[in-house]
């Protein structure tokens, strides 16, 4: 059924990526409760939430994820730049 929907519908792969994003941010929230110093974790969820509209949110993680990275890591800065 899916398979169908994914051809007749243009709005469907649009649905499937929002699906997956929503997955992908369940499973980051897991590995993250598991690993709470895992700054690429933040940065990683940051992107889905800023792709996802949710500014506030990805702002908070890549901040979240620079004030824990161990080094200075260029992408965390250009991302809060993009995310501002």
């Amino acid at each position: 059924a899916r398979l169908a929907i994914k051809y007749l519908s243009p709005d469907a792969r649009l649905l499937q990526t929002l699906e997956e994003l929503f997955i992908a941010l369940k499973e980051l929230d897991r590995a993250y409760d598991i690993n709470e110093g895992n700054s690429n974790m933040l940065y990683l969820r940051s992107l889905i939430y800023l792709h996802l509209g949710k500014t506030d949110d990805g702002l908070q993680d890549i901040i979240k994820a620079i004030s824990k990275s161990e080094e200075n890591v260029a992408k965390y800065f250009f991302f809060r730049a993009l995310a501002h």
